[in-house]
């Protein structure tokens, strides 16, 4: 085999493998591109738990807020009532 055809032969293999490292780099990119689309995604749940969180927190010391007066117009009413049928003559 002459020189020139081991120089060719070589630089087919030098081809071949530069060509499989531009794929495997482009692999790479793509895995880097998913992994920060992970993150955000990551980040927007994370935000939105802790959002969903502190707005269930004021729900629920509205609907207890709700439920206090609720029970102080029941227990009003009651009071009314009985106030009402004690007063009546009979």
């Amino acid at each position: 085999m002459s020189d020139l055809a081991k120089i060719f032969e070589l630089i087919a293999q030098m081809n071949k493998k530069l060509d499989k490292l531009e794929h495997i780099e482009q692999h790479l990119t793509r895995v880097d591109e998913d992994i920060r689309d992970l993150k955000q995604s990551y980040t927007f749940v994370h935000n939105t738990t802790d959002e969903l969180a502190k707005q269930q927190k004021v729900n629920g010391d509205a609907l207890k807020d709700l439920s206090d007066k609720v029970a102080n117009i029941e227990a009003q009413n009651r009071k009314n009532t009985k106030h009402k049928t004690a007063t009546r003559p009979g």
